[in-house]
């Protein structure tokens, strides 16, 4: 997912450092994208993972684009 915080870009993302949880989803990260442009998706070997609602993280971020809107 894609989203604004403010006026910062965030990307949610598959983290593979993040300790598992069984009561939570799937191990998701935030990004902080400040200094990077011409952000594009990537449909190329993209797998969306289990689970995953397509929610922002906050109630006031801004989603730009999610993975279920990509399919």
């Amino acid at each position: 997912m894609l989203f604004f915080r403010g006026e910062y870009a965030y990307l949610l993302a598959f983290n593979p450092e993040k300790p598992v949880s069984r009561d939570e989803g799937p191990k998701l990260g935030q990004f902080k994208l400040s200094g990077l442009s011409d952000i594009a998706l990537e449909t190329a070997n993209f797998i969306p993972i289990a689970g995953f609602a397509g929610q922002a993280p906050r109630s006031d971020d801004s989603v730009i684009i999610t993975a279920i809107d990509a399919l």
